[in-house]
């Protein structure tokens, strides 16, 4: 009895010392009270007991209220933000702080920004629209934003002005960016010729943009990966690259992207430019992505009072990539229809060529609560991606993407993989997919039942980051081989990982 007892008693220390290390290691929370001033006062007037300032804190904003910011929110320090309870997002917009006048940004942050959940708009209480919505303004910060809507500005939802910063958007909505009377500064994201270090989009949602969804400006981004995202009715482009070391642009729907068209020379949808290191290796891959233009636009063209050219979808460079790469087959032109959308731009585009001086028609908005960027399951679309979900946003369709967590680190990736090979069993061609954390030495090779090398895919130093590289079916000498199993084999430093595929004739 005596030794149960004991054991009982240390049972309940072990349980108390485990709680007390809950405890001590616990994420503290603040929640806001929604109102006039009280996000920006509570976050930056908010210190712990011996008058420190805690950047463990998560900030709660209630599902459903209203927060009203008292001029530009400009944290010096680390701020997390989330959503809490039930109901619509926390709705933060612009107030107009004393003396009357609407500040240029929503949020100017100098330092790292977690946001999830949150509706982040920047319209002013009395009308009106901020030049951007967040301006990034410090190097080497990482800007996570997962699950929001960011909607409403003149010229951009993140303008970035600041070296190497990583940014990671998903599963979030940006909307109704920049006026038709200066189209070329609506942008999602701009980074003005700054130098980053990743640029991660994934299961998001971009519609009535007046210029592009990215726009590089002429800094390099050491890492660009576009995934799983939908955009629509974006005037000028879809994504200007820029000088990019390494672009992932893949599983993605572009519906009436660069519907604006241009005259004398076409905008691209997609375009790259050379990276200016010539030392460096540039790749990209580009494939199973969707590309539509409305008849309707395309036949407007030649009847206004200039002649304008209409979009093409890849400039020569990224155009190449795809050529070279054996995946132009992947690249889908359908008339794909949403089941609720955003009205053609026939109107905008019209006035813009035809008044130019006049008053502007701005995109439509109308019903824009009940968007619904999901399709039939009769489209080729709907099972084309390489992990055979629709092209574009998959939320719109009850399906998830992995988000962001805070504790993930500066690397993208953060491990070594070797994924299975799509399509699996393939024929003529099959794509295989890896990861590296940071730049090494990289070589695949393709064995046979017997183990003899069959083809040398990869032999060289590669970048960190996802990579793709495809395989004809064929060997060393450029000859095709019989059906069959065959080996893939990565080797990286001291990572080696072997997978099976099957080609079948």
């Amino acid at each position: 009895m005596k030794i149960a007892t004991r054991s009982f008693m240390r049972l309940l220390l072990s349980l108390a010392v485990m709680l007390s290390a809950q405890n001590l290691f616990a994420q503290r929370t603040v929640t806001i009270t929604p109102g006039f001033g009280t996000f920006g006062s509570t976050i930056m007037g908010d210190t712990t007991s011996n008058g420190t300032r805690d950047t463990n804190t998560v900030y709660l904003l209630s599902r459903g209220g209203l927060y009203i910011l008292d001029g530009t929110f400009s944290p010096t320090f680390p701020v997390h933000i989330e959503a809490t309870g039930s109901g619509s997002m926390p709705k933060i917009i612009v107030g107009l702080p004393t003396g009357g006048i609407l500040p240029n940004q929503a949020f100017q942050i100098f330092s790292s920004l977690y946001m999830k959940g949150i509706d982040l708009s920047g319209q002013g209480e009395l009308g009106g629209a901020v030049l951007r919505i967040i301006r990034v303004s410090a190097n080497d910060i990482k800007v996570y934003v997962d699950s929001c809507q960011l909607e409403i500005s003149a010229q951009s939802a993140f303008r970035v002005e600041s070296n190497n910063v990583d940014m990671r958007l998903t599963n979030t909505t940006f909307c109704n960016i920049g006026q038709m009377v200066s189209p070329d500064n609506g942008r999602a994201v701009d980074n003005r010729g700054i130098p980053l270090d990743s640029v991660y989009i994934q299961n998001c949602t971009f519609y009535n943009i007046t210029s592009t969804v990215y726009r590089d400006g002429g800094g390099t981004v050491n890492y660009f990966y576009y995934n799983h995202n939908t955009a629509v009715n974006i005037g000028f482009n879809g994504l200007k690259l820029g000088e990019a070391k390494y672009s992932y642009v893949t599983n993605n729907v572009f519906k009436d992207c660069g519907f604006l068209g241009a005259i004398g020379t076409p905008t691209h949808v997609i375009s790259l430019s050379p990276y200016p290191d010539q030392s460096v290796t540039q790749k990209a891959t580009f494939m199973y992505n969707e590309y539509f233009v409305d008849p309707s636009i395309i036949s407007l063209y030649p009847t206004l009072t200039q002649p304008v050219l209409a979009p093409v979808f890849f400039d020569t460079l990224s155009q190449s990539y795809v050529t070279n790469s054996g995946l132009a087959s992947t690249i889908i032109n359908e008339a794909l229809n949403f089941k609720k959308e955003p009205g053609l731009p026939i109107q905008t585009i019209t006035t813009y060529y035809n008044n130019p001086t006049g008053v502007q028609v701005d995109m439509d908005t109308a019903g824009q609560a009940s968007f619904d960027f999901s399709y039939s399951n009769t489209y080729k679309s709907y099972t084309a991606s390489t992990d055979g979900k629709p092209l574009g946003a998959v939320s719109w369709f009850g399906m998830t993407v992995t988000g962001i967590n805070k504790s993930e680190t500066n690397t993208l990736p953060s491990d070594y993989n070797l994924e299975q090979n799509y399509p699996n069993p393939f024929n003529p061609t099959t794509n295989i997919q890896y990861q590296i954390p940071v730049q090494s030495e990289v070589s695949i090779n393709i064995y046979d039942m017997l183990g003899r090398l069959v083809k040398t895919l990869i032999n060289g130093v590669e970048s960190k980051g996802i990579h793709t590289v495809a395989w004809d079916g064929s060997n060393n000498l450029n000859q095709k081989v019989s059906s069959g199993i065959y080996f893939y084999k990565l080797s990286t430093g001291n990572f080696v990982s072997i997978k099976k595929m099957i080609m079948l004739k």
